[in-house]
């Protein structure tokens, strides 16, 4: 761990090394629309549309499972990303309510609780196998540009 407090062990790796593809692609698996949960959540939403309510309906819970943490992460990530991230099988009404400024307000909120939040089992699972701060970076709110 570096001064920051961040893992920095593909610092120290050589981008042709094997151990650097490894820890690339282990990085890949942490992203906020690469993850296998991410996947298995953005094919829900395909088939069966937002469920957003139901993913809100979180924030007031005791415990944050890793499926519903895994929800509240695409959620946050589709509202706040370009219009190209949508998944095609939104309607318009659906689209219009991600991006309505109150359910990103409630998303960005929810995002934080999962990544920060003792609350959160995906947090727990990523301290225990020791990718937290990767985890983190790569999937807190995305910053315009």
């Amino acid at each position: 761990m570096d001064m920051t407090g961040r893992d920095s062990d593909m610092d120290d790796l050589d981008p042709m090394d094997d151990d650097y593809e490894e820890l690339d692609a282990q990085r890949a698996d942490l992203g906020p629309l690469t993850s296998p949960g991410a996947e298995e959540v953005l094919r829900d939403i395909e088939s069966d549309g937002l469920r957003l309510e139901e993913s809100l309906d979180v924030a007031d819970s005791e415990y944050i499972e890793a499926e519903e943490g895994a929800r509240i992460i695409v959620l946050a990530h589709l509202a706040a990303g370009e219009e190209s991230d949508l998944p095609s099988g939104l309607d318009e009404g659906e689209r219009e309510q991600l991006r309505d400024p109150r359910t990103l307000e409630a998303l960005h909120e929810l995002l934080n609780t999962v990544l920060y939040d003792t609350r959160s089992e995906l947090r727990q699972e990523r301290r225990a196998e020791g990718v937290l701060n990767d985890w983190v970076e790569l999937n807190r709110w995305p910053q315009p540009g």
